[in-house]
This record gives structure tokens, sequence and C-alpha cells, in this order.
């Protein structure tokens, strides 16, 4: 599986099978694509859509309710609810106890739906002519809270929906009045573009969308359509490079490029899969499930039969997202580099002469589109100079006209198209480079893309040199002890006594130094700060929901410690005992999670490496008696996962669509996990052992 020249010799054999076999017996239709269609006011292009609520890709859904928020009890909240899950009615009823008013919207998180926030609003049943103003005045609520600077990473709300027993020429007539409304109000500066009426029934659909052309003619707006355009092209020896907005699934090429997710269920989740299969028919579905019953791994490739598309075949692949962990040693961008060059040497090798490809990462993974259209650009480009002879002649990357960030895209695109001027004989001046606001996402940037040093209160591997430099030219031990300054050896001492529960003797204080290991665990808090970067700050222990407040020992900790830890990244200090034997081989080798199961028969929150807030609990994984040996280790704790239940078979965190247990469905993913056990000591757990770096040895006995 994953080899891209076997899987597309076996295709070639089921394309035998399909030209012996009557085309009727597996081959659906093609069906006619409606394209979706703008009406401008403004910065708003407003779009009325055929289809479920549910199913729609977007920053925000809106969605009708009773007043009580008990979604279960009207229809489309009830659909929403099976379809998201049962977490947005916990958080409905932990965030709006006594429900909402017809003035008010509220607030929840996506769970399992395509999107990053759901917003619930309810209104009074239509009675007489009139009452019309309530719908186009709690439309106008929706675009205010859209408007609010707490959602400035959003940009566009979905479904602004008809309501029941409202007469459809009227919920038009208040979608206009609410948009017109905020375009002249306050809400000029607002981030968002795109607004689409999701309606599901037929008749309602047509009505709808006539009375929006009539009401867009009468004021003089502009029907656009899908934006289609030419974008730039450029020659790279015999490949002809072109970049154009548009539909790919529309595309005429020997091959066109989908990726998915890994168990190759097209249909799992909207977007260029589903509506691939809508082209394509059924059958491309079959032939996957045929051919590749265990799905594919981050960065394989395999081949199918086009079918009713434009193609001869069609290459599917696995990404990682950008706030993915590295996949063999492989950071998201390198596999997306990688899948890239992966189907020019496939296509090549079976004599193809045009390969298109979708703006890889740039949706649902969540790329940057400068890092993506330069590492896709960089693919097609190194691709040609080590294959002089291939049979490629044009690549073409289709980028989709109807998201409200295609024009970004397009942008990054002919960037990394156009050649650099510039003269060669200058040498490259690296300019003066200031650190941004603490805080922002230029400053998570910074710190994601710096060269990372040791921490300065070293004395061994000082600060002087980076991380790298060490690790090429230090000699003999990478691992050393020292002993820790007085004012850090004292706010480790009030930490670990004031949470310890009992007298003790604390006999010594070290410090492990550790190059190689602090490497590992720096470029997984760079990673968070990359994520960080997109999605804004972790939200803090103390407010993630469930979680009883910031980490016991924290508040002992003085800030000559807490200085040199990141908060945006929820990086604390935390306990974690072990005995005697094995406090040389962790200083050597870190935490190994794959021990946790061998030497615990049963784990409350899976296979992990555990820590505890309050050295009390850590006290009862030591020797207990003698000399006893403790940890105060470094964790980066990222977005934290808070359970108040035993999930002993995780193996890594929680998604952030609400699946419980291990999620292979959804690319992202909680951080950690904490234990949040009623009447019990909290424990926290990471899946990934360069989370956590054992950076302080504490040697106590016990009377």
């Amino acid at each position: 599986m994953g080899n891209s020249s076997s899987s597309e010799d076996e295709s070639a054999k089921e394309n035998k099978k399909t030209e012996e076999t009557p085309q009727k017996k597996h081959i659906r239709t093609r069906r006619t694509q409606r394209r979706k269609r703008f009406l401008q006011i403004g910065k708003f292009s407003i779009s009325v859509v055929k289809g479920s609520i549910i199913d729609q890709t977007t920053d925000v859904i809106v969605t009708g309710s009773v007043p009580s928020l008990e979604l279960n009890k009207a229809r489309t909240s009830k659909l929403l609810l099976d379809k998201a899950g049962d977490s947005i009615q916990d958080e409905c009823k932990e965030k709006y106890p006594t429900g909402i008013t017809f003035s008010d919207v509220a607030i929840t998180g996506p769970g399992r739906l395509d999107c990053q926030h759901i917003f619930h609003v309810t209104i009074q049943k239509f009675s007489s002519k009139g009452d019309e103003k309530n719908l186009s005045g709690l439309m106008y609520n929706e675009l205010k809270a859209k408007a609010d600077k707490t959602w400035d990473d959003l940009h566009s709300i979905p479904s602004l929906r008809n309501w029941l027993l409202i007469p459809q020429k009227l919920v038009a007539a208040a979608m206009f009045h609410a948009v017109d409304n905020s375009r002249q109000g306050s809400h000029q500066n607002t981030s968002l573009k795109i607004i689409n009426c999701v309606v599901f029934a037929d008749d309602t659909f047509k009505e709808i969308l006539t009375e929006a052309k009539v009401r867009a003619t009468s004021k003089g707006l502009e029907e656009l359509s899908l934006v289609t355009r030419a974008s730039c092209s450029s020659n790279m020896g015999k490949i002809h490079i072109s970049v154009i907005v548009d539909t790919i699934t529309s595309q005429t090429a020997d091959v066109i490029v989908c990726t998915c997710s890994s168990n190759l269920k097209l249909c799992s989740r909207p977007g260029l899969p589903k509506n691939l299969v809508e082209v394509a028919g059924s059958v491309i579905q079959s032939e996957l499930d045929r051919r590749y019953p265990n799905g594919m791994k981050v960065g394989d490739l395999v081949v199918t039969n086009g079918y009713n598309l434009k193609c001869r075949k069609v290459y599917f692949g696995c990404l990682s997202p950008f706030f993915g962990e590295k996949k063999e040693d492989q950071l998201p961008e390198q596999v997306l580099y990688s899948f890239v060059y992966k189907c020019l040497a496939s296509a090549s090798k079976h004599g193809c002469k045009s390969l298109t490809f979708p703006a890889l990462g740039t949706g649902y993974l969540k790329f940057p589109p400068d890092l993506a259209a330069s590492k896709v650009i960089q693919a097609i480009k190194d691709f040609h100079n080590k294959e002089q002879q291939t049979s490629l002649r044009e690549v073409k990357i289709v980028i989709f006209g109807g998201t409200n960030d295609w024009a970004k895209i397009e942008k990054a695109y002919i960037k990394s198209c156009t050649p650099q001027s510039g003269n060669p004989n200058e040498g490259h001046k690296q300019p003066l480079q200031t650190v941004p606001p603490k805080g922002t996402r230029a400053y998570f940037k910074y710190k994601y893309l710096e060269e990372p040093k040791p921490p300065s209160y070293w004395t061994h591997f000082k600060n002087s040199k980076t991380i790298k430099e060490w690790n090429t030219t230090a000699k003999g031990n990478t691992a050393v002890r020292k002993q820790p300054g007085l004012n850090i050896s004292k706010a480790i001492s009030s930490a670990f006594t004031k949470t310890l529960r009992t007298q003790c003797t604390i006999v010594s204080i070290e410090r492990i130094e550790n190059i190689s290991l602090y490497e590992n665990y720096v470029h997984e808090c760079q990673r968070m700060f990359r994520k960080a970067s997109i999605n804004g700050a972790c939200i803090p222990l103390a407010r993630t929901k469930g979680s009883r407040g910031e980490a016991a020992c924290m508040k002992h900790i003085d800030d000559d410690i807490k200085k040199y830890l990141h908060p945006e990244i929820n990086e604390v200090y935390l306990f974690h005992g072990t005995k005697r034997n094995l406090v040389d081989i962790i200083g050597q080798q870190g935490f190994d999670d794959r021990l946790a199961k061998m030497n615990f028969g049963r784990l409350r929150l899976g296979n992990g490496v555990y820590s505890a807030e309050e050295s009390y609990v850590s006290k009862g994984y030591t020797d207990g008696n003698d000399q006893c040996k403790m940890f105060l280790m470094r964790v980066c704790l990222g977005d934290v996962y808070t359970t108040p239940q035993n999930i002993e078979k995780l193996t890594r965190p929680p998604c952030k669509s609400g699946c419980i247990g291990v999620c292979t469905d959804h690319p992202d993913l909680f951080d950690s996990v904490v234990g949040e056990w009623p009447g019990m000591c909290r424990e926290f757990t990471v899946y990934d052992r360069a989370k956590c770096y054992p950076e302080y040895i504490i040697t106590y006995t016990i009377p």
C-alpha cells in the first residue's frame, strides 16, 4: 500500500475490466453541478444554497432552537445534535443554563460538524404582517456577533434560514434588510465576507432564490458567478505550469489529484472528496473499498480510474494538518512536498502528459497559503531539474473560487511562480529582527522560526550557542547534572514541600542538562507555537472547560522559574515520581510511555506519560523508603482535554470534534488530557514523550 507504481499498475488492470463490462452496470450518469452564485452587497457575498445545514463546510453555522436550548425539541437543532454529538448540548447547559431570549445568540463549539462555531438562535413564530421584523432583527444580531472582535478569525455565516410559518418572500426581504443594515452600521470593518442561506426543501429554495434575485435587481445589485479565472502561468523547461481559479472536477487531464482522510471514505466530510464522488460516481468509492480495505498511511499515494471525471486516473493521498505531529520524522510541509513529488514521478512513469492538483493543504489542513504554495511549486521545480526526460507537459493548480480565502491562495501561488529579481552578485542581507509583542500571532510565528538556545540559567551547555551547535560540537556525555542557583532551589523546595502533605527532608536538588533530550522538547514546543500562529494561543488550563484551575504546584513556584515558561502554550512544571534505579536512564533517554503499560496493569487515561500537580500524588510512585527520587519536569500541555471519567484505551489525545476515545477521522487533536476525577487528585497525561523534559531531580527522605 502506498507504492505508486504498483497502485497504478493494479489500476490499469481495473481499467481493463471496466472496458469489458457494460457501462450501465456500474457507472452512474454524470450529475450537472449547480454553481454557487453570489449577490454582492458591499463587502458581503450572499448566496442561496440548496442542501442540509449539517453538511456545510464553513466557519460558523447558525441554527434555530427553542428558548430553553433543548436541542432535541426543534427539528433542525435535533438533526444538528445527532450529527454534532452531545458535547454541544452540554456546552449549552453550562454556558446558558436559563436559555436565551428572542434577541440572543448562543455560541458553542462545533462538535463533529465541519465548522469552528455554532450560533444558536430562537424567534417568535410568524402570526401577522410586521412580524418579519423579528427575523430581520435576529439576523442583524447574528451579524453583530460575527463582527465582534472575538470572532475576527472567522469569515462566514452560512444558514440565515427560512423560519417556520414565515412566508418565503419575507425571509429574503429580512435577510437583505439585515445585511444592508450591518453594512451601513458599526460593522463595516468585519472580516465576514460570505453569507450562505441554506434551504432544504425544493419549493422553498426556488421561492427564496427567485425573491433574492428580484430584490437584488431592484437595488441594482450584480449577480456574480463563482469566481473562475486564469491566474498565472510559467514554463519550466518542457513543463507548462498554470494556476487557475475554478473547480477541479470540471478539469480535463490525464491525472487529477485529491487528498482525503486515511480511511479513504470520500463522503465522510464535505469538501473536494465528496464533490469528486458526486461527479465520478459511487463506483470510485467502491474501487477504493475493494482495493484498499485498510485505508492508507499519511504520505501514501493510491490510484483509481477516473470514471465520469474528465481524466484517466485519480491520485488520492493523505496529508498531515499544518499543526500536526511529525510523520516518520517529516514535518507536515515536508509530507506535502514529498506527496507532490511522488504524484509527478508516478504520472511520468506511466507516460502521462497532464496532471492537475488542487490547492493542497490550504483548506481543511490549515496550511498558510504562502507555505503550501512554495512547497508545491518547489516540488515541481525539483522534479523538473532531476527528471529531464519526463513525459509531463502540463501541470495545473486549481484554486476553488467559492471559498472566502481564494484570493490569498491565488496571491501566494503567483508569488511562488514569479522568479525572484535582484542582483545575484549581491550578498544576502539579513535584516535586523525585532521580537514581536508576546501573545501576538507574530510572536508565535517568531518563536516557531527562531533557532533555539539552551535556557540562560544552564551552566554547562550555555546559551552562547544554539542547541544545534552544541549537539554538533559537544564532546563526551550530552547529559550532565548541575547544582541550580539558590533562588531556583528555594522555589523548587517550596513547591515540593507545600504539596507533599507530610514532613520531609530534602537531601539535594539537581538540574539535568541533557542537550539532546532538550532539543526534542524544544522542537515540540515550537510545534505548539506553529499551531498557535494559526489558531491563536491555547486556552489557559485555569479557563479550560471542566478544569479546577491552574496546576497547584505553579502557585508555589517563584517568578524566577516561571519567567522561562511559555503560558501561551500551557507550559508548566509538574511532578513525576519514580524508582531509584530508573533515574539515570530517564535522565539519559527521557520518559518512555511504552513502558508505562508494562509497569502498571491499569492506566486510567491510557498509555502515556503521567505527572501530577502535587508531590503528594507522585510520592506514591517512588520507592517509599530511604532516599526517594522525584522529577520536577517541564511539560508542554498545549490544548488541554479534561475528563471526569477513565478513558483507558487512549493512545493519543481525543480529537476536537467530539469523538470519544481514539479518533482517526479528524486531524485537529488536543495535546494532553487531564483527569478531573471528583474527590480525587488530578493527573496530567501527554502521549508524546517529547512533550515533557525531566529538568530537576529532587532527592528526599521521609521520617
